[in-house]
C-alpha cells in the first residue's frame, strides 16, 4: 500500500497536514492545517487523507474566490482631479451615450 504526501503518523494516531497555498497564506491566517484523522489503522488512515485532501483543496479554492470578490468589491480611492486622458474618455463616453 502506497503512502500519500498529506499523511503522517504521531504515535501511532494518523495525522492529516498540508501547506497552505503560498498565495493565500497572508489572508488564510495559517502557514498550513494539521489535525488528527483519529485512527491508527493505515488503511483506513489512506482513505481519510484523501477525503480531507479534497475538502481542504476546496476550502483554499473558495478562500481565493472570497478574496478575489473582496478585491473586486472595494471602491477605488476617488481621485482630486483627473488627467487629460481621463477627461477624453469620459467625453467619449458620453457621446457614445448621446448617440
Amino acid at each position: 500500500m502506497t503512502g500519500h504526501t498529506r499523511l503522517y503518523r504521531r504515535g501511532s494516531t494518523y495525522y492529516h497536514r498540508t501547506a497552505v497555498p503560498k498565495d493565500i497564506q497572508d489572508t488564510y491566517g495559517k502557514r498550513e492545517e494539521t489535525f488528527s484523522l483519529k485512527t491508527k489503522d493505515k488503511a483506513e488512515a489512506l482513505l481519510l487523507v484523501r477525503v480531507e485532501a479534497v475538502r481542504l483543496d476546496r476550502l483554499f479554492a473558495k478562500h481565493r474566490r472570497d478574496q478575489s470578490r473582496v478585491t473586486l468589491n472595494t471602491p477605488n480611492p476617488a481621485l482630486d482631479e483627473l488627467i487629460p486622458d481621463q477627461i477624453a474618455i469620459v467625453k467619449r463616453g458620453r457621446a457614445i451615450c448621446r448617440s
